[in-house]
């Protein structure tokens, strides 16, 4: 009886020893995922591997946040928090999307910002547009500063396109496909680029350039008083939205060669 009993025990501690230890060597992505640097305006966390991205992540946004926060005539009050997930399979866990495209690489809330290492980028984007997803994520920081209910009360399309015009996202190619799309569609209306905005491909450029044309027609000033009260856009720009599509695809036909 005393024998068994030994063995038993010796088992047990046997497994223990695995599972501890084994649990310790394996850990998790959130286990390895530390604090690598930190500057003025931002606190980089990644795994040691992907440390050697933040230095371009880093160049590449304090290269940015002056002049997009002296547009927005804003200041934000802590340091942004990125956090570096080393692919897609890993950061479309951490936000809970496991499944989501490949073309998912960023989000932002709040004052943090998680994204895809630039290092390993999945099968849709490039380390230079991953460079871009960056600011395009720090704009809606900026853009949730400005609008004290944060995102809630912002339309998808007109936050998404903030961010897509401040990131410079649109090439020269895309234009000319914003404009040869707008022929075949120019019954769209913005209800349903913001209604079917996951569903459609054109839906960030269109956003984005919609931006584009407040910018270029009425300001910054006014840009800023959409974020701040998006439900009044109308007032604000005096025009109806019917009418701003309506002129946002008479400036891409004239701009968009």
């Amino acid at each position: 009886m005393n024998k068994k009993v030994s063995i038993l025990g010796i088992f047990i501690l046997i497994m223990i020893i695995i599972i501890t230890f084994g649990y310790r060597k394996l850990g998790t992505i959130e286990d390895k995922i530390k604090l690598q640097e930190e500057d003025k305006y931002f606190k980089y966390y990644s795994n040691e591997n992907d440390s050697k991205a933040i230095k371009e992540l880093s160049e590449v946004l304090n290269d940015n946040y002056s002049a997009i926060t002296e547009r927005f005539d804003t200041n934000l009050e802590t340091k942004v928090e990125i956090t570096i997930y080393p692919n897609i399979k890993e950061f479309h866990k951490a936000i809970g999307n496991e499944d989501a495209s490949d073309g998912i690489v960023g989000v932002a809330y709040d004052n943090t910002i998680k994204m895809v290492s630039p290092l390993n980028p999945g099968s849709i984007h490039n380390k230079e547009s991953l460079l871009k997803v960056i600011v395009h994520e720090f704009v809606h920081i900026v853009t949730f500063n400005i609008n004290n209910k944060k995102e809630n009360n912002i339309p998808t399309w007109f936050m998404e396109g903030v961010s897509v015009y401040e990131a410079n996202q649109i090439t020269d190619y895309e234009k000319k496909a914003i404009r040869e799309n707008l022929y075949q569609n120019t019954d769209i209306t913005i209800d349903d680029i913001n209604d079917n905005f996951y569903n459609n491909q054109f839906s960030y450029l269109y956003s984005g350039s919609i931006v584009g044309f407040i910018v270029n027609e009425f300001g910054y000033e006014k840009l800023i008083q959409v974020i701040k009260s998006p439900n009044d856009i109308e007032n604000i720009l005096d025009l109806s939205i019917e009418e701003l599509k309506n002129n946002w695809i008479n400036y891409v036909e004239k701009n968009y060669k």
